[in-house]
């Protein structure tokens, strides 16, 4: 078994365990995968959970027949950070490509679960600490790398047999509803960007550039984000807002040493770094 580590995250107590004791159990599945909590990654500030959509609310092996399934209504349950891979399928489905940059890890994870299924827990086992120049947001918020990837990528999963023919095209819409909520994001908002992820014909640009205009910046993005949701629809509305009722039923993990409700996550081994 494999764990792909990152160097600014890190795992919670108990997330090897449960991984081993998962796989051992279901040896038919190529993967483990549970839960992240998201951290700004200079306050080191909890801000949200990951995946924003749960595949099914509780522990449980998935089959592949049933993820094509799971797959078209929501999409990025394997966490890297928070899963362990079986060795050899990870070798079977040929590892990282690098030709696919930021997006290697996450196509290699897609590929081991459609061919031999996974294992989904959902608890937080995981702290993905989040920077604005990091390697994957730095690819969404370059109109040349995102506009890359939306050429290459969908080409890639199309010509691989692993993943359904419909697939694709889905891809690109989340990507293109992806690259435009982080652009969304931006202080200022890259209004540009956003236009050519997802302004495809006159309406869209016109209506972009209209909501763009109104009056107080929350507005604006609100509606903006609205309108990119209805445009691109990039996963199921009902498993969006189930999982966020589960999410709101508990706790961010803290840090044990502080008694403040909001404390800052850190390392159990050591500070983070200055």
């Amino acid at each position: 078994m494999v764990y792909f580590a990152a160097a600014d995250d890190w795992v919670l107590p108990g997330f090897f365990q449960r991984a081993t004791d998962e796989l051992d159990a279901n040896p038919h599945v190529g993967l483990f995968c549970s839960e992240a909590v998201l951290i700004d990654g200079p306050s080191r500030r909890p801000f949200g959970i990951r995946p924003i959509t749960r595949p099914v609310p509780n522990a449980q092996a998935i089959g592949p027949d049933e993820l094509r399934h799971l797959l078209r209504h929501s999409d990025n349950w394997i966490l890297t950070g928070s899963s362990v891979f079986r060795r050899e399928y990870v070798i079977r489905a040929g590892g990282f490509d690098e030709t696919l940059g930021s997006f290697a890890d996450g196509i290699m994870g897609r590929k081991i679960a459609l061919t031999d299924g996974l294992f989904y827990c959902p608890q937080v086992f995981a702290v993905w600490a989040v920077f604005t120049d990091s390697y994957s947001r730095s690819t969404a918020l370059n109109a040349d790398r995102a506009q890359q990837a939306l050429r290459t990528i969908p080409a890639r999963l199309a010509s691989d047999q692993a993943f359904p023919g419909w697939y694709p095209g889905v891809f690109e819409r989340r990507w293109r509803f992806a690259a435009s909520r982080l652009a969304l994001e931006a202080t200022p908002p890259d209004r540009s960007l956003i236009e050519i992820m997802a302004a495809s014909g006159k309406l869209d640009q016109v209506a972009l550039r209209t909501l763009g205009h109104l009056p107080g910046r929350r507005l604006a993005r609100f509606a903006t984000l609205a309108w990119l949701w209805l445009r691109f629809r990039p996963t199921s509305l009902v498993r969006l807002l189930q999982t966020a009722l589960r999410f709101r039923m508990r706790q961010f993990p803290r840090d044990p040493n502080s008694t403040s409700q909001h404390a800052p996550l850190v390392p159990p081994s050591r500070h983070p770094p200055s």
